[in-house]
């Protein structure tokens, strides 16, 4: 009787054993899924364009880095500053996302004033003086980096040297540099090694044609012309993670309803069931929600940088906004997390310093962090806010513990 108590109290333990090296090892291979997926997703761009000539109102928690467009050089290389930027720079810099301003634009293309300004500044004699205006302006209004809009015919024999002059001033200052480029307009002229210089570069995959071409109706940014735009710059030399694909949140109109331009949440409401489309009215092309999320399934299934939009202020807003359906493709809700994703508001999402969890519903309980190798470290919160600052840049989990149910939510701490 006695051996076989202690028989059955052997196997007992072992039991007990076992299903704690289960329970490790199931963490473990959650773990590892997770940190495969947000390695991917780590380093993915939602670069967000807004104008400077409104105030727009950004979901910075769907966006990564904001572009303000456009600020340009008078005579002597000073930049011009529109007073909104400044909301935008305390905006953003207070949700802990990236500002760049941006340079050139379609002015800069078609102006012929302002090109030749540009090719005056850029010039050998002038290249210096200008970089070092650049550089000052972006230290003294605190942006995080410039995105030079020099496209078309604003691309001349000078276009690398000045792009390798402003990486060269801006890397000491910890400013990015960016660009914003298409294929499809004069860009053989921008020399590889100036191209690689870039942080990243945005992507213009829309605007294949549009009402300077009446003649040739149809869609100006169709999924096998973002593929197009891809490829041609990755064939190049462009690393995946450099290349962030543009996405248009606008259409064009030809024939009877002949546009320059509507934006995503004009067409929704004037034309019903226009979100699940790409074409409406008598002719309008544009970008649905099937072919966003098919573009952003892209850039996230072959490992490019991530998706730029132009712009913000053109979505729709609520359920049928094109930001969300981006954000959410990138970033999907797991099976763990679907039956309590309502229950349970995790933000910043990347997170600098205090992370912010919001339960409602469920019973408080115990909170602990654990980094991709398993390794646990109890939080400390206090009104809904966990101090980040001692973790080191990574993936983690938040375990969430209740009478009730463990649950696991992931974050990136920058």
């Amino acid at each position: 009787m006695f051996n076989c108590q202690l028989t059955l109290s052997t196997i007992v333990l072992i039991r007990k054993r076992n299903l704690v090296i289960m329970l490790r090892n199931t963490i473990w291979i959650i773990l590892v899924i997770i940190s495969v997926n947000f390695s991917s997703q780590a380093q993915l761009k939602v670069v967000g364009y807004v104008t400077n000539n409104q105030l727009t109102t950004v979901d910075y928690s769907r966006i990564t880095h904001l572009n303000i467009a456009f600020e340009n050089p008078d005579d002597a290389g000073y930049l011009s500053y529109a007073a909104v930027n400044t909301s935008y720079l305390q905006q953003a810099h207070a949700k802990g996302k990236k500002v760049l301003v941006s340079i050139g634009g379609g002015s800069a293309s078609y102006d012929a004033d302002v090109q030749l300004r540009y090719f005056t500044l850029i010039n050998d004699a002038n290249r210096a003086g200008f970089v070092e205006k650049i550089v000052s302006y972006l230290n003294y209004h605190g942006f995080d980096g410039l995105d030079v809009d020099l496209e078309g015919s604003a691309i001349n024999q000078d276009y690398g040297k000045f792009i390798t002059a402003l990486a060269t001033a801006l890397k000491p200052h910890n400013k990015l540099l960016t660009s914003a480029l298409t294929h499809a307009n004069n860009a053989a002229s921008v020399p590889n090694d100036a191209m690689l210089l870039f942080d990243f570069i945005n992507i213009m995959a829309y605007d294949a044609t549009g009402p300077w071409n009446p003649d040739n109706p149809g869609q100006h940014s169709s999924y096998d012309f973002a593929l197009e735009s891809l490829a041609y710059w990755t064939n190049r030399g462009l690393p995946k993670q450099k290349a962030v694909l543009g996405v248009p949140f606008y259409g064009y109109g030809f024939g009877e309803d002949f546009n320059e331009g509507i934006s995503f949440a004009q067409l929704i409401a004037r034309y019903p069931g226009a979100a699940d489309r790409d074409i409406s009215g008598n002719t309008i092309y544009y970008n649905g929600v099937a072919t966003i999320k098919q573009k952003t399934e892209h850039v996230l299934s072959e490992g490019y940088g991530g998706i730029m939009i132009w712009q913000l202020a053109h979505d729709a807003s609520g359920e049928q906004a094109l930001l969300r359906v981006i954000d959410e493709t990138l970033h999907p809700v797991t099976d763990m997390e679907d039956e309590i994703s309502d229950s349970i508001h995790l933000y910043p999402n990347p997170v600098d310093t205090f992370l912010n969890l919001k339960t409602f519903g469920l019973p408080r309980g115990e909170y602990v962090i654990i980094d991709s190798s398993g390794k646990e470290y109890p939080t400390v919160k206090k009104n809904d806010l966990i101090d980040m600052t001692g973790l080191q840049s990574g993936l983690y989990i938040i375990k969430i513990k209740n009478e009730q149910k463990v649950i696991y939510r992931k974050f990136i701490k920058n």
